[in-house]
Order: structure tokens, then sequence, then C-alpha cells
């Protein structure tokens, strides 16, 4: 029977710690739009703790809390917070209000509670130990396995809507304070009315008598300020007969007047703000416990149960998830500037064709990787899968050299761009154009009409690399003036060095007529030389920089160094191109890289000064890998990028590096 038992117990215990595991990610409200996972098992696998907690004493962080809080903090453990598992942030916005949230993990509940200091007030809240900020719009409670943090922030337009001023009695916007809107009916469900508070709340809540206390007294020092400033008894006044100029005294009371006008606006406007906010704060308190009562009494629907959430890595740090992108950038939109500028009365909604963005924070050894991708709508990702079809001329991956300093590639479809960037501008721009919405929709109607995107795309078929050798400094020549005491001036010829780029710009084109007609005309128009194909712009005056042309086999070439373009030319180029470099450029949509080896001759060819502290990093940076932002482009519904750097294999791996640089560079506190 025990043996049954045990096997019993083997069996169900993943299912038991998998339970466990995602206990607070059930707790996450279904409507947050951005999520944070923070893995901290994760961390401390790749960071060992003693380390983190010599660098907190040597900053003076342990210090910080001790002073603060009733207990003694020397070490990370003491705070009473589970490393073993997974912390979460959220945000949840609502065309009133911005929630903003956290989860954390605790092992210790009384280790926890003794961050709270001795002169902080701890309520009991449905049964809850909980603390409040000054004004009672934060909240952090806790029992015994979970810290709840839970805050909210209100927008200023949405209290100032007449049918919301109506409803919860707040004061009138002050005149002129802001323009007057013509909102239309919203049937939409409103997040924060699930709690409606009604006219007599205001007399019966708790902070009201307190209030009135407060703002009766403070605007009774306003008054008594004003009553002293404006006590002249006392003041010896010296008249001095005035010159006699035509309406001065007109306009000195004009000027009077509008100042003391601004003054009294002043005054009003800051008493109709602080008697706002102070009632909408008590709104915000009711809000938050009830939506705190919710969350931990798992009555609020679950994020977990509405997405889908996938299993972190041992290697992942930190997951990003951001919910219906365009509601999340329309709550930061000014909407009293939308509407003075572009007479938008009503908000409109924002849809970008973007679901969901995602990224995460990832250690492959001694490489750290930031990966993200966007989820796109099905008219989006037919868009961006037709203008991210175009592939990479094979012809140019022979430039990629292993010394270059780095490059940059790109590749879309040009035709593809130019037919469906209408329909893209019209969807970006027109919710937000207003009154103004007719020319975008000109302004679209123009590029479909009149551009023609066959044409367009032979001669700039989409594809372009361009190749950076290095940087050299050059003296440049240019003319200065000398003033004398007379302010005549003498022409003086200087010198100055320029940075001087070594670049090869190449993209590809299957018709190159206006390419050449151009050259034709520049040739006896502008002083363009034909060095045997190979065509030179003149200099600007006091400038180094030589820029060259050339067609060859459907490629046009744009470069600054003349030998090279002249190999190209009659193809004895000696570059066969670096495999790994090749690769990249020949898989992905995008690329930028950067061979960070060498850093530190660059640093020294451009004379670059570097303080005797960073002299040595400077130097290190010659172990560091590349350092690469990468996108293939479309991958079914999802656009995806990635940006990766190659650490020195120092302590082990790219975290344990990244916090050893910082506890160089950061002092220690005594």
């Amino acid at each position: 029977m025990k043996i049954k038992s045990i096997i019993t117990a083997i069996l169900l215990l993943p299912t038991i710690l998998y339970v466990k595991a995602q206990d607070l990610i059930s707790k996450v409200p279904a409507e947050a739009n951005v999520l944070i996972t923070v893995n901290t098992k994760a961390v401390f696998k790749h960071l060992a703790i003693d380390d983190v907690n010599t660098f907190f004493q040597k900053v003076g962080v342990f210090d910080t809390i001790s002073a603060a809080g009733t207990g003694t903090f020397n070490k990370l453990e003491d705070v009473g917070i589970d490393y073993d598992s997974k912390a979460y942030f959220y945000m949840q916005s609502s065309d009133s209000v911005q929630f903003f949230g956290g989860l954390l993990p605790l092992v210790d509940a009384d280790k926890f509670e003794s961050l709270v200091g001795p002169d902080r007030k701890i309520e009991i809240v449905n049964g809850l130990k909980s603390i409040y900020n000054k004004d009672r719009t934060i909240r952090v409670s806790w029992d015994k396995n979970t810290a709840y943090v839970l805050g909210a922030s209100f927008f200023e337009h949405y209290f100032e809507r007449p049918d919301i001023v109506e409803r919860y009695m707040l004061p009138e916007p002050v005149a002129e304070a802001y323009p007057s809107y013509d909102y239309g009916s919203d049937d939409a469900a409103v997040l924060t009315d699930s709690v409606y508070t009604e006219y007599d709340d205001w007399a019966t809540a708790d902070t009201t008598i307190a209030e009135d206390e407060y703002w009766e007294d403070y605007w009774a020092d306003i008054d008594d300020s004003v009553a002293v400033l404006s006590d002249t008894s006392n003041v010896q006044i010296i008249t001095v007969a005035p010159p006699q100029l035509p309406d001065m005294y007109d306009e000195v009371d004009s000027v009077l007047s509008q100042e003391g006008y601004a003054d009294d606006y002043y005054l009003e406007y800051r008493r109709y703000t602080t008697t706002r906010d102070s009632m909408v704060n008590i709104l915000l308190n009711q809000w938050i416990d009830q939506r705190m009562q919710e969350i931990t009494t798992g009555t609020a629907p679950s994020y977990a149960k509405k997405h889908k959430v996938g299993k972190m890595g041992d290697d992942v740090i930190a997951d990003l998830r951001l919910q219906d992108f365009g509601a999340i950038y329309q709550s930061y939109l000014p909407a009293h500037l939308l509407y003075s500028v572009v007479g938008m009365g009503k908000m409109p909604k924002i849809d970008y064709g973007i679901d969901m963005v995602s990224g995460q924070m990832v250690v492959e050894g001694n490489k750290l990787v930031i990966r993200g991708d966007a989820t796109l709508d099905k008219e989006m990702s037919r868009y961006f899968k037709a203008i991210y079809a175009k592939k990479m001329n094979r012809k140019f991956l022979r430039y990629l050299d292993k010394d270059v300093l780095g490059f940059m590639s790109f590749a879309m479809d040009t035709e593809a761009y130019i037919k469906y960037m209408p329909q893209i501008f019209q969807r970006y721009y027109g919710p937000m154009a207003g009154r103004y919405d007719k020319y975008v929709d000109l302004t679209a109607l123009f590029f479909d009409v009149i551009l023609d995107e066959k044409a367009i795309g032979k001669v700039f078929k989409g594809d372009n690399l361009l190749v950076l050798h290095g940087v050299t400094p050059v003296e440049v020549s240019y003319t200065d003036y000398v003033y004398d005491e007379d302010y005549n001036y003498q022409e003086v010829e200087k010198t100055k060095t320029e940075q001087l780029p070594d670049f090869l710009w190449m993209f590809s084109s299957d018709d190159t007529r206006i390419f050449e007609r151009l050259l034709e005309a520049g040739q006896s128009e502008l002083k363009v030389e034909n060095h045997d194909g190979v065509y030179a712009l003149p200099k600007s005056y006091g400038s180094a920089l030589q820029l060259y042309f050339l067609i060859k086999d459907g490629i046009v070439f744009v470069g600054s160094n003349q030998a090279k373009m002249q190999e190209i030319n009659t193809n004895k180029y000696p570059g066969k191109g670096h495999k790994p470099y090749m690769q990249i450029a020949k898989k992905d949509a995008f690329s930028v890289l950067f061979n960070t080896k060498k850093a530190p001759e660059l640093f020294d060819r451009m004379d670059i000064p570097v303080e005797r502290q960073l002299r040595s990093t400077v130097e290190e940076l010659g172990q560091y890998g590349d350092f690469v932002v990468r996108s293939p482009g479309m991958k079914g519904n999802k656009v995806s990028a990635e940006l990766s750097i190659d650490f020195p294999d120092r302590k082990g791996n790219a975290l344990a590096f990244l916090f050893d640089l910082l506890n160089e560079f950061v002092p220690t506190i005594k």
C-alpha cells in the first residue's frame, strides 16, 4: 500500500508542480494589455545570488531597505520573496483609467511584512494585510504565498466629459481650460463603470471630512498670501512723471488686465484640478479595492484562459506580451491636442492591424539574445507577405568580406510596397486625421494613380546591401575669416580633420536607363567625370567625401573608394565573401551587423578620447563577437526580429558577464 502511494505521489508530482507554477499567472486579469514575466529562477541560474548580495551591499541597497522597514536586511533572502518562481507585472487600460499591478511569489510572508516601515499603517481589507500610498491610489496586500500590488491612474479627458461630470457630480471644468468636446454616445462597455458611485457616496466617504478640512485650510492660506501681497499700506510710493507717449496708458492697462486675468485663471484652474483629482482618487480607491478582491479570490477572468501562454525555458530571463497594441497606443495619445489640431471630437478606435507584440530576453551561453515578433491581422499579413517576398541578389554576397566593419542588408519588393502603400497609409493615418481625413484619402489616391509600381519596381527592385569597410581620417582645406578691431575681415586657408567612410552600396535594377541618362547629363552640366565606366561626382567644397557610381550586370554601385570600384568594373575584386555574413544577408529580409572586434582599432583611428578607467573595457571589445540585428520578415502571420551579441567567455555566460561589468563601473557607497 505504501509503495502504491509513493508511486502515485511520484506520478502526480509534475502536475502538482505545474499547478503551483501556474498559480500566479492564473490571477493576472484577462483584459491585461501588457504582461511582463520575470523568470527569477532563470536569473539566478546564470547569476550567483551571493554575488548579487555582495553588489547590493556595496551600493547600499540593504542599508536603505533596513532604514525604511522594521527588519534587518543583509541579503535578498531576507526579503521573503520566492526566487524559484516567476513574478508577473501587468497593465490594463480602458478609456477612463489605467490599472498597473504585480504578483510576487513569497516564501516567507513575515519577512516581506518587515519591509513596511513603522510609520505605515497596516490595514486588514477583505482579510488581507494591506497598505496604501498617501492618496490611496496604490495598494499592496499580501497573504502567506503572494504579494499583490495594484494601482491606478485616470485619464483627465474622460472625467471632463459632460455625462461623466454629471454622473459623479464632479466640478465643472474651468472655462477655456480645454476646448469643448462633442462626444457621441458610446455603447461599448466601460471597464471602470463596473463600480458605480452614487451621488450620496461622496458624503459618506471616510475621507470626505478630511478632504474638506484640508482644502478649507489650503485656500485660506492662499487667500492670506494674496492679502499679504496686496497690502500696500506700508509702501512708500515715489511718483515720477512719465514721458508723454500716445496710447501708452491704454497699452499698460491692457497688459495688466491680461496678467490679472491669467493669475485669476491659474488659481481657479488649480482649485478645479485639486478638487476634481481628490474626488476621482476616491473613485480609484473603490475600484482598486473591488478589483483586488476579484484578483485575490480568483473570481476575475484569467489571462491564462483567454490567451495562450507558453512555457518559459530555463534560459529565458524575461518575457513581454502586448495585447491589442492599438488600444495601448491610443491610451497615450493627447486627446485634447488632437482635437485642437485636427478637430477630432471623439477618439476613434486605433487599429494598425497588430494583434499582439511579444518579446523575450534569452541567455544562450555567452550570447545575449532579445527576440520579438508582432502578430498581424489577415489584411496586414497579406500586405507584408507580398512586400517581404523579395530575396537578396546573390551577386551581392561576395562583397561581404570577413574584415568589414559592418553592413546593412534590406530586401523588399518595391512593386508590392508601392501597390499596398495607399491602403497602409489610410489605415495608419486615416483615423487620426479628424477633419483632414479627406486629405489623407486624397494623398492615398494620388500615390495609387500617379505611381506606376511596375515601372518603379524595375528601376529599383528593392534589394539593398550597404557595406562599411572602415573609416579614415583625412585633412580637408577650408576658408575661414579673421576679423580685426575694426571688423575688417581677411580670408584664411585652414585645415580640419574629417572622418571619411569607406563604403559600398549596391542595389538591383532591371531598367538602368534613368541612371545612365542622369550620368550623361551630369558630365556636361555638373562636371561628373567618367573614369572608364566609373563616374566620379564633384566634391563639395570643404569636404573630402568623393562619391563614385558604377552600373554593371544589372547592379547600381555607389561607393567612396575609387580603387574598389575599378576592381569591380574590371572583374578583379578579390573578395569572396565571409560565409556567416553571407548566410545572414541571404536568409534575412533585414539585417544590421557591426564587427565589434574592429571597435578598438576604430577608436584609435578616429582618435576618440577614452577615459583611463574605460580603456580596458574598450580594448576588451576586441574579444566580443558580432553585434547583429536581423529580421527574416514574415513567417505565417508574424513578423519577427532578433538582436544578439556575443560576449567574451570570462564569466561563463552573458548575464554573468554583464553583471560583472556593472559591478566594475558602479562605485562603492560608504
